[in-house]
């Protein structure tokens, strides 16, 4: 099979020249072609794998930061009662005060 080959090779010396040229292209070709049907697949998976945890996070930032306004509304509500609380019984203990005084 060598003696083939050399033979043939020595009757064509550019087929020489472009098997020597292009060899380490082909070489690395071949390697990259190897590599990305071997480690393509489960890269693949894990992006889609890290994709869908991103989504899953980004989602419930958006609930977390949903129920944080849904708080603040609702301490707003509740500072406002506690507020009309607070002058109601001012206004019940001024009433009282002053109408304890006025009859003695």
């Amino acid at each position: 099979m060598a003696t083939v080959l050399l033979t043939l090779l020595q009757g064509q010396p550019e087929l020489l020249a472009q098997i020597v040229g292009w060899g380490p292209g082909v070489l690395v070709m071949g390697g990259f072609m190897f590599l990305a049907n071997r480690w393509a697949g489960p890269l693949i998976q894990s992006h889609q794998a890290l994709s869908q945890n991103v989504g899953e996070l980004v989602f419930a930032v958006r609930v977390r930061l949903n129920q944080d306004d849904d708080v603040r509304g609702t301490l707003r509500v509740l500072a406002g009662s506690v507020n009309e609380m607070r002058e109601d019984l001012r206004e019940h203990l001024s009433r009282r005060d002053g109408g304890a005084t006025g009859a003695g």
